[in-house]
């Protein structure tokens, strides 16, 4: 089971979402923190829909090299949030340029382009335990910088879980695009 919920990771969840995902707890009274708020759920659709994000988890760190549209197409599915980021500063972005900027100990090859960096996020974020703590570290760090408030429209808990529901579905999306298979079978439309 570690294999699937370190993948799960891969896939936007933090690993305190996760273990509580696998448990069977009700979503606690409301909470007035906005990064709190949209983590408990974020747990809450990730419970419901772990078959999904299982298999989204699985295709990612299969080994397939995505295409340049494909992986930023995946990367961008995966910063969709609730949460309005200060300065429209993303904390996933912030990340990357902490741990994987030039010089970084995570730093891809010289003269990668952009595709190439994300092509080795996820190398890293399916084949090193050691980068995905990092990773956890910096993201959760960053994100309680940045995300100071929900976005417009995100004030009900119904908009919120169909916004990672629209996330898991662009996930699908990009996947079965990358794989060949056209659209998601298991879109709704």
């Amino acid at each position: 089971m570690a294999k699937p919920l370190a993948a799960l990771i891969a896939a936007g969840f933090s690993a305190a979402l996760i273990a509580v995902a696998a448990a069977a707890h009700a979503i606690p009274a409301p909470i007035a923190d906005p990064g709190e708020q949209a983590a408990a759920l974020q747990q809450e659709q990730a419970k419901d829909n772990f078959a999904k994000w299982s298999k989204i988890a699985d295709e990612f760190c299969s080994g397939e090299k995505f295409s340049d549209q494909g992986i930023r197409d995946y990367y961008e599915a995966y910063k969709l949030s609730p949460l309005q980021y200060r300065n429209n500063v993303h904390p996933a972005d912030e990340a990357r340029r902490a741990l994987m900027g030039p010089d970084r100990k995570y730093a891809p090859p010289l003269g990668s382009s952009d595709a190439d960096a994300l092509r080795h996020w996820q190398h890293l974020m399916c084949s090193s335990a050691e980068f995905k703590a990092d990773w956890r570290n910096a993201f959760k760090t960053y994100e309680e910088q940045l995300g100071t408030k929900m976005k417009p429209g995100m004030d009900e808990e119904e908009a919120i879980l169909e916004l990672y529901d629209k996330k898991m579905q662009m996930m699908l999306k990009v996947l079965a695009k990358e794989n060949g298979e056209g659209p998601a079978d298991d879109e709704e439309d």
